[in-house]
């Protein structure tokens, strides 16, 4: 049996961790076993449920950004686990975690296997131009100590090789994959939450950052308000921007959610998900959203036009709050076009983004 030794930054409600629980069939047999090293959430955001897995250890100390003794203390830790539990494989999620974790598999020399999955990347959009060449310094350094790195898909892949971080014989493309949220009747779904029965809704979940912006959120609300659309719009995520976008957009057509575990409503009410970030890897939400037939309207950036091709599973836009909103209508008014590429995206993604071939490409990395 091999034993896997799973660090996170962070198992917050999202993509990365929805990816991680994904992986939990792979350890119910006697091929392998693991342990998970996680750190501590963000106060705007929810925690996953930890009972879902055999074995998590929780470090404080493990959170973003710099803090020397807070890393310091983790590295040390993370040395004793590896000592202590002897795994022949590491895998890490998120940039953080790579980082100490890297660092105390040195320190030990550990032989264990090392494995790194980018979720997406932050060379476009996060940081200032000095910031975001030094990150890049630092994974190349990262990367020239991992074994396997595991993209997304393969834009981001291409981008992090264009940058240097890695070569292409250490990269493998794993796209998402996992089983479609359980949906009810949309008039059901909409009395839960106190949505009008008629009329479009649109959805929008995620972090409320500015790498997602939701100033261009805000004003696609508001001219939508303002020309009287009667367009709803359901809200549901959380983070430092969050309550500036409720104050900005409260005498408008928007119900607010918040963070929740439950997607069910969420998906069951909307007819459309918009995203406005700057930049994404592979993004759960158009993922999750398309295996129940609900299409996307995105800003064409990073990985999005890997999910998305435009008029057959979703819908690509213009940058500008009033590009977006053109496009909206433009969708909204042509109800059987948008009956259409709904039945596509659910067909389309369910052959794409299905939990087996998920789990059969990182029991190959495992076992490899």
């Amino acid at each position: 049996m091999k034993k896997i030794l799973r660090v996170t930054t962070r198992l917050n409600v999202g993509g990365p961790s929805k990816q991680i629980l994904t992986l939990n069939p792979l350890f119910t047999g006697d091929k392998y076993k693991q342990i998970i090293v996680t750190g501590r959430v963000l106060d705007s955001e929810i925690e996953i449920e930890l009972s879902n897995f055999e074995k998590v250890i929780k470090l404080d100390a493990l959170r973003r950004g710099l803090n020397p003794i807070n890393d310091l203390k983790v590295v040390l830790q993370l040395m004793l686990i590896i000592k202590k539990y002897q795994p022949d494989i590491i895998h890490t999620h998120l940039s953080k975690a790579w980082a100490v974790t890297t660092l105390a598999r040195i320190l030990t020399r550990s032989k264990s296997k090392s494995v790194h999955t980018f979720h997406g990347h932050i060379l476009h959009s996060y940081f200032s131009n000095p910031v975001a060449k030094v990150l890049v310094f630092i994974q190349k350094i990262l990367a020239s100590f991992t074994d396997v790195l595991v993209a997304v898909n393969q834009i981001v892949g291409d981008d992090l090789i264009q940058k240097g971080i890695g070569n292409s014989s250490q990269f493998v493309v794993v796209q998402p994959g996992f089983d479609a949220c359980l949906i009810i009747p949309k008039a059901i779904a909409r009395s839960h939450l106190g949505l009008d029965s008629h009329g479009p809704v649109i959805g929008y979940i995620g972090r409320f950052e500015a790498i997602k912006r939701p100033d261009v959120l805000t004003e696609v609300v508001k001219i939508s308000s303002e020309l009287n659309t009667g367009i709803q719009f359901l809200v549901c995520g959380g983070g430092s921007l969050y309550s500036s976008f409720q104050e900005s957009t409260r005498d408008h057509k928007v119900r607010y959610l918040g963070w929740t575990k439950n997607l069910t409503d969420f998906y069951s009410s909307i007819d459309l998900l918009i995203l406005t970030s700057d930049n994404e890897g592979s993004p759960l939400a158009i993922i999750e959203a398309g295996l129940v037939g609900i299409p996307t309207l995105a800003r064409n950036v990073g990985g999005v036009n890997s999910l998305i091709q435009n008029n057959f599973n979703g819908f690509l836009s213009g940058d500008t709050p009033a590009d977006i909103f053109e496009r909206l209508k433009e969708i909204l008014l042509d109800t059987s076009f948008l009956q259409d590429v709904s039945r596509n995206v659910e067909m389309d993604f369910k052959m794409r983004f299905n939990a087996n071939d998920f789990l059969q490409k990182y029991d190959a990395i495992y076992s490899g």
